[in-house]
């Protein structure tokens, strides 16, 4: 199940992007191994939830600010949170 939030623009100002998705693995291979972690991509066999929200503003003419939040929750394991802000000059 895939639900994706439509995208809020705000001409020359930002955007807003946010997903969110719902993973069902069926896998019974080795589940510790580095080519398991990357053909699952870091999820679990069984049901995986994945979101993510995205957000970008115009801080200035030449100044740009990006935020992003990422979280991935798995049966029987906890929730990962992940984020991070970049600011960029434009000269």
């Amino acid at each position: 199940m895939f639900l994706s939030i439509p995208a809020q623009n705000q001409i020359e100002k930002g955007s807003l992007n946010a997903e969110v998705k719902i993973v069902s693995i069926n896998y019974s291979g080795p589940q510790n191994s580095a080519l398991s972690y990357e053909m699952l991509e870091s999820l679990k066999p069984g049901r995986n939830y994945t979101w993510n929200v995205n957000y970008q503003r115009n801080i200035s003419k030449n100044l740009q600010i990006s935020l992003q939040y990422n979280g991935r929750q798995s049966e029987n394991s906890k929730t990962i949170h992940s984020g991070g802000v970049e600011v960029r000059a434009f000269f």
